[in-house]
């Protein structure tokens, strides 16, 4: 009796083990299987917060002041499921210039007070993601969350290229005055005067006096091809650029590439006098965006100001104010 008891002992012992060898055996391999799918939920879930902050800035980005900011919540929701990620569980945020969250995502059309308008440069959105484990329920982990966040926000563009340079101040300059109106385009404290959207100014003409510049100013700059930094000093060309310019930072397909054609947007500096004053160079504190309306040859090109046109290249810096080309891009 007694050796067969201890038989069967030895027999149960020798059970515990392979059990306990296949429970360790499954654990391992879930740790790879299911360790690999959470690693690939994680990146998943990185892109659905990338995707989602983006599409919603640059929705964000076109709300207007009595306009219905709901829409940004909508759009960070939709893009982010699209790309896997529980819409019960999204964190929907607006962040400032330097990144800080000043308040959620607006669930209703009622629009920003003009306080918040006037400080939102952003999107932030916290997204997650479970789902089941396979091999690791052995070891009683049943699910699994990969959760991410990012960050994308509206700036303003610091640096880029022109062929033109638009003396944007004052009343004698024939430039900033447009064909036979007085409108500055910067108004005393470098922000865009919002009455000169779509009103039509000359980018380059024979004969443009004012800014410091004397009677051979054209309106162009040194050199269309370099990036140059606003704010900062641009070097003017006095000689002729034709029509063949184009400006590289503007996204979209209507972007002015080669010959300007009506209609084709174009990157220009809005200027005034370098101080002190410097012949061959005017000081520029912002980038606009002209649509070309009217060219004659290479000596008269005009355009109108138009707003909130994304870039697609050069530095972006600090809240994009109106009026200016815009940077949308990750800043977290």
């Amino acid at each position: 009796m007694r050796r067969l008891f201890g038989k069967r002992n030895d027999r149960g012992a020798a059970l515990i083990l392979v059990a306990a060898s296949l429970v360790a055996t499954i654990s391992v391999t879930g740790l790879v299987v299911d360790g690999s799918n959470a690693f690939s939920q994680r990146r998943q879930m990185q892109n659905a917060a990338d995707a989602a902050a983006l599409s919603a800035a640059r929705r964000l980005d076109q709300v207007t002041a009595t306009g219905d900011p709901s829409v940004v919540r909508a759009d960070a929701v939709s893009v982010a499921v699209s790309n896997g990620a529980d819409s019960a569980t999204l964190v929907c945020s607006l962040v400032d210039e330097t990144g800080t969250i000043i308040a959620a995502c607006p669930t209703t059309s009622t629009p920003f007070s003009a306080a918040m308008y006037a400080a939102v440069a952003g999107v932030r959105v916290a997204v997650k993601s479970t789902s089941n484990t396979s091999f690791m329920r052995v070891a009683g982990i049943k699910t699994f969350t990969a959760a991410a966040d990012a960050t994308a926000q509206v700036q303003g563009l610091r640096s880029g290229n022109s062929p033109f340079v638009l003396c944007a101040v004052g009343s004698s300059d024939p430039r900033s005055m447009g064909d036979g109106q007085t409108t500055p385009v910067l108004t005393s404290d470098n922000s865009v005067n919002s009455a000169a959207f779509g009103l039509l100014y000359r980018l380059q003409n024979p004969v443009v006096p004012g800014c410091g510049q004397g009677n051979t100013f054209k309106g162009l700059t040194q050199d269309f091809a370099t990036d140059f930094s606003v704010p900062g000093n641009w070097a003017v060309y006095n000689g002729d650029h034709g029509v063949n310019v184009q400006s590289t930072v503007i996204a979209g397909a209507n972007a002015c590439r080669g010959a300007l054609t009506n209609g084709c947007l174009i990157n220009v500096p809005l200027c005034y006098a370098a101080t002190p004053a410097a012949s061959g160079a005017l000081y520029c504190v912002r980038f606009g965006v002209f649509a070309i309306d009217n060219t004659q040859g290479a000596s008269k090109i005009s355009g109108r100001l138009v707003d909130k046109v994304p870039a697609t290249g050069g530095q972006g810096g600090g809240k994009a104010q109106p009026g200016e080309l815009r940077v949308i891009k990750l800043t977290e």
